[in-house]
């Protein structure tokens, strides 16, 4: 936890022996306090830097998780092709749930695997606007949101050009 691992395996007797819940609740409750601990001491060490080829990307989403905690949003979403939106984001440690779409299906499994990140197909690429607004519905319909809610986003614009990841927007669930 203290390296950032984005999960925790259990090997040998403590997955196979006579209390498997008792050991996962208990690893669970450890990786909870150290993480609650830990996470603020080491945002100063996970600021963009500005020599990194993507700190405009990195600044986005780093400012996007810090703008969630700020608003107390209740998810902060992402839009990714290559997976680094989601890596990031991730990295980041936001305390809003984290929902990540994308429309490679192969990284849909991979970004499960990120701390915190939940994963969802989506494929679509008319407007930013509109994708914003399906993700919505979509975690909405998934009972993940709702009506009141505070969602901060991040995407890149134009849509059809895949760029890394460009735009902020922050949106009150209809």
């Amino acid at each position: 936890m203290l390296e950032g691992a984005d999960a925790v395996m259990l090997s040998g007797e403590t997955a196979t022996g006579q209390h498997p819940a008792l050991v996962v609740d208990t690893m669970c409750k450890i990786i909870s306090e150290v993480e609650k601990e830990y996470r603020y001491n080491r945002e100063e060490d996970l600021k963009p830097q500005p020599h990194s080829p993507s700190f405009l990307s990195d600044a986005i989403c780093y400012n996007a998780c810090k703008i969630a905690r700020d608003v107390n949003a209740d998810a902060v979403i992402g839009m990714t092709k290559s997976g680094y939106t989601g890596f990031i984001l991730s990295s980041y440690r936001p305390k809003s749930p984290l929902f990540i779409f994308s429309k490679e299906q192969s990284l849909i499994n991979q970004l499960s695997l990120s701390w915190g990140v939940r994963a969802f197909f989506y494929s679509e690429e008319e407007s930013l606007d509109s994708i914003i607004a399906d993700q919505i519905q979509i975690l909405k319909k998934g009972g993940f949101l709702k009506s009141g809610d505070t969602v901060v986003s991040t995407g890149s614009t134009p849509v059809q050009l895949h760029l890394p990841t460009n735009v902020l927007k922050i949106t009150k669930v209809e």
